[in-house]
């Protein structure tokens, strides 16, 4: 959360952030559709979803 309150808000201005996202943890991926949280590697593609390994 603290790397989203870095970013200018206009970054996100485009975003609507509906109903279905209230008290939802939010997690940007880089270009690669990855991220790491909390020890763990997070990889995301269209055909296998969110991948979730030990980093």
């Amino acid at each position: 959360m603290v790397e989203l309150s870095e970013r200018p808000s206009t970054q996100f201005a485009s975003i609507s952030v509906g109903q279905w996202l209230a008290a939802q943890l939010v997690r940007l991926l880089d270009e690669e559709c990855q991220t790491r949280l909390a020890g763990f590697s997070l990889r995301y593609s269209q055909s296998d979803g969110l991948e979730v390994t030990s980093a």
